[in-house]
């Protein structure tokens, strides 16, 4: 299961949030081609059962949904971050 949190950080600090988001999702990205690869040179010398495969394969999915949800929340947070520094510039410049 999961649960939406939130927390508040300052207008500065949100790129450093976003970075820290990806930077988790990148370590992720590597866990996944690590697992890839392991399963992969099983496979190819039938070094696995169908049971261990079938867990490798769920770990895997596992991984993949975990990067997806923090690109999904960089994505939003970036779009609120766009949002509070660049549109209200431009409703100044239409105004004038």
């Amino acid at each position: 299961m999961r649960v939406r949190i939130s927390y508040s950080v300052g207008l500065d600090e949100v790129p450093e949030e976003v970075t820290r988001l990806l930077e988790n999702a990148n370590s992720n990205v590597g866990n996944v081609r690590d697992l890839l690869e392991n399963m992969i040179d099983m496979l190819g010398n039938n070094l696995m059962s169908a049971d261990w495969a079938k867990s490798e394969i769920s770990k895997l999915r596992d991984l993949l949904a975990r990067i997806d949800y923090c690109l999904a929340d960089s994505d939003s947070i970036l779009q609120g971050y766009f949002d509070a520094t660049i549109t209200p510039k431009q409703e100044v410049s239409d105004v004038e």
